[in-house]
């Protein structure tokens, strides 16, 4: 679905996810980061990734994701 369809959130989130249980995690992270970067203001892919990253030990990463997200919904709030 996500080959069909690589502008929807919902589909590049489960394949991340999937990705990630399966113990593709850095595939899961390439997935999860591209998604974001093609809907900057979903919120569940930045806290996906972050969560991802965490995954990985990659905490510097994950914390830049929390920061990110924390400044989403800081612009959405207004």
């Amino acid at each position: 679905a996500h080959s069909l369809a690589p502008d929807d959130a919902r589909y590049a989130y489960v394949l991340a996810v999937a990705l990630n249980s399966a113990g593709r995690g850095g595939e899961g992270i390439d997935i999860a980061r591209e998604a974001s970067r093609r809907n900057p203001v979903d919120a569940s892919l930045l806290q996906l990734l972050a969560s991802l990253y965490r995954d990985q030990g990659k905490l510097p990463e994950a914390g830049a994701a929390m920061r990110q997200l924390g400044e989403l919904n800081a612009a959405l709030a207004k």
